[in-house]
């Protein structure tokens, strides 16, 4: 039994007709995605999700051509695979005509099928293979897959977190250690908090890290715009060279308010949450120095006049004045108690 077949090709976006045997259950083609045409590889199953094809020698697949399906919620524009450093597929972000996002996975079962979640996967980043073999390239971290690739385009090495914003994870800092990263952010203040995300995680990680904010852009605008409009590796790196390396934003700093009986909590959090309200934005832990940098003169240095330690009393001399404010004599005391309890061992 013979019957033709269109394909639809979602890459190139246009119909490919095929002429199909049925073998046993299963409809088989010769692939029209390569040149072999000895073995009938092209597979095409009529009924499932609308009509799907796979190629087992070359990994072509996509849907059957649907004339009526006008739904861009159901109709995928791009794929984006995620691959590790043996290239090999472990996870892919599929982006639909009406700009929505899903993810899923091979499905170890099912060649040429996946499921459609990330439970238990390693997430990895973009472009994970290029990455780790093109050490010397500085590393655009961009927001989105798009993003990647269009500069991808121009010969430029990018990568980015499945996602987008928002979406970091600790796990993707060792891919940046010693690397040169430059990070151009959205024109919005997601863009802004995502570098900031992201800045935060890789100081003391990556060799250098630049900030790209590109000119021109309007509000909601990224680097691909950039591009359209004109942009090109020259340009991009003659900004590089003027680019600003990247300083974590100074955050508000936050007086403890008055503590009342019903606000302590004599635990060591506690004592942190306290600590952080009062100096974030002057203190910050790089674990990999193993010491506190010190927010001074405009820039992060190490902490080598004990200023942390200066910080921490003021902490606790905080602790003994809202304790006299505390008229329950045992409350009073637990206070008093939790503040000797922070007080560093030097400053006994």
């Amino acid at each position: 039994m013979e019957r033709m077949f269109t394909l639809w090709d979602n890459q190139n976006k246009k119909k490919i007709e095929v002429e199909a045997k049925k073998i046993g259950k299963e409809w088989k083609a010769f692939c029209p995605f390569h040149s072999d045409k000895k073995t009938p590889n092209l597979s095409i199953d009529p009924d499932k999700n609308g009509g799907v094809y796979f190629c087992f020698a070359c990994g072509a697949k996509g849907q059957l051509f649907n004339p009526n399906l006008t739904d861009k919620k159901k109709t995928i524009s791009e794929v984006y695979s995620y691959k590790d450093e043996k290239e090999k597929l472990i996870f892919q972000v599929v982006r639909y005509e009406s700009k929505d996002f899903k993810q899923r996975r091979p499905d170890p079962d099912k060649p040429g099928e996946f499921i459609w979640n990330l439970k238990g996967v390693k997430r990895i980043i973009y472009n994970l293979p290029e990455i780790i073999k093109k050490k010397d390239k500085i590393i655009f971290l961009c927001e989105g897959e798009k993003d990647c690739d269009n500069l991808a385009k121009i010969g430029i090495l990018a990568t980015t977190n499945s996602g987008g914003a928002g979406k970091w994870r600790s796990e993707y800092n060792p891919y940046f250690k010693e690397r040169e990263v430059v990070i151009p952010p959205h024109k919005d203040d997601t863009g802004e908090n995502h570098l900031q995300v992201v800045g935060k995680n890789l100081m003391g990680i990556a060799k250098k890290i630049k900030v790209l904010r590109l000119p021109g852009l309007e509000k909601g605008e990224d680097i691909s715009d950039w591009l359209d409009r004109g942009g090109d590796m020259e340009k991009l790196f003659e900004l590089i060279r003027t680019a600003p390396e990247f300083i974590p934003a100074k955050e508000e700093k936050k007086e403890l308010t008055t503590i009342y009986a019903g606000d302590f909590r004599p635990t060591d959090l506690w004592n942190s949450e306290n600590f952080y309200k009062k100096w974030s934005g002057q203190l910050l832990y790089c674990k990999k120095w193993n010491s506190w940098l010190v927010y001074r003169e405009g820039r992060w240095q190490t902490d080598d006049k004990n200023e942390t330690q200066e910080l921490a009393k003021r902490v606790i001399m905080d602790y003994y004045r809202k304790a006299s404010e505390i008229i329950d004599d045992k409350e009073r005391k637990r206070l008093v108690s939790q503040a000797l309890k922070f007080l560093p061992t030097t400053c006994k």
